[in-house]
Order: C-alpha cells, then sequence, then structure tokens
C-alpha cells in the first residue's frame, strides 16, 4: 500500500484493491460494493505512519474542503476499537491522523455525509472461505457490524 491510496472510482480498479488490504474488512467491504458497481462515497485511505499531514491534507481537498466522513481499519482487528463514521472539520486532520497513528490504524477519509441520515446503509464482507455477507439497513441505522 501507498502512503496515501485514493479508493477506485471503476469496478474492475476496486476488484485490484482487494487483495492489497487482507484482513481489513471495512476496506474490502468497501471495494466489494465498488467492484459491484454500488453506490460508495468517492475517498482516501491512509496509513498515518506513513504520510504526512500536508499530503493527506491535499489529497483530502478532493473530496471536500472543509469536512470528512472519517472511518478507520485495522488488520487484524481487535477486540476493542474506537467509534468510527463520524464527520471530521478540516482543522482536526492533524489531530485525527495522530491518534490513529498512536493505535496502528488506517484512515479512510471519505466524503462528508452523516451514516445515520442515509436512506440505508450497506455493508459487504468476503469471507475467507468465499462466503459473501452483505448487511443492509434502512433509515436512522449506520451498517457496519459484519465489519467488526
Amino acid at each position: 500500500m501507498r502512503p496515501i491510496e485514493y479508493i477506485p472510482v471503476g469496478p474492475r480498479e476496486a476488484m485490484e484493491l482487494i487483495p492489497h488490504f487482507a484482513g481489513y474488512n471495512k476496506i474490502q467491504g468497501m471495494s466489494l460494493c465498488r467492484a459491484l458497481d454500488l453506490p460508495t462515497l468517492p475517498g482516501i485511505i491512509v496509513d498515518p505512519a506513513r504520510a504526512s499531514v500536508s499530503e493527506v491534507s491535499i489529497a483530502a481537498q478532493t473530496i471536500d474542503p472543509h469536512f470528512y466522513l472519517n472511518r478507520h481499519d485495522r488488520a487484524p482487528e481487535i477486540g476493542t476499537y474506537p467509534q468510527g463514521g463520524y464527520i471530521v472539520d478540516s482543522s482536526e486532520l492533524e489531530s485525527e491522523l495522530a491518534w490513529y497513528r498512536e493505535r496502528s490504524r488506517l484512515v479512510i477519509i471519505l466524503a462528508p455525509a452523516d451514516p445515520l441520515a442515509n436512506l440505508y446503509s450497506a455493508s459487504a464482507l468476503l469471507t475467507p472461505d468465499n462466503v459473501l455477507n452483505v448487511e443492509l439497513v434502512g433509515p436512522g441505522f449506520d451498517a457496519g457490524d459484519l465489519s467488526h
């Protein structure tokens, strides 16, 4: 993985990204949804241990100049993990990256969207034995239980 990886726009590129993130369930689920040509938010995947704040800030400007939906992932996932899926002001980028760097987590910066205000939320998980699990929930809920 590069220090900053753009989430692919096309299904083919998304399929090529999946093997590079083995064990990162959220990233693989987002890539799988994109590979299936399902609507997903544009964004970047950041390794805060390798990317500078200025590099991330420049890349994040392509998503939105002021606000981001912040998610995170780790492989392997551990039993306790911080809540994700919240809106972050661009001025908080440096402290957010530092916090996740200390916890050895990748940061997923997405276009700003309130996960609880969407008409639906979906998540997909492909297990090591090639079983596809899909979680789809309606208004007021955030799909994400599969990726924990």
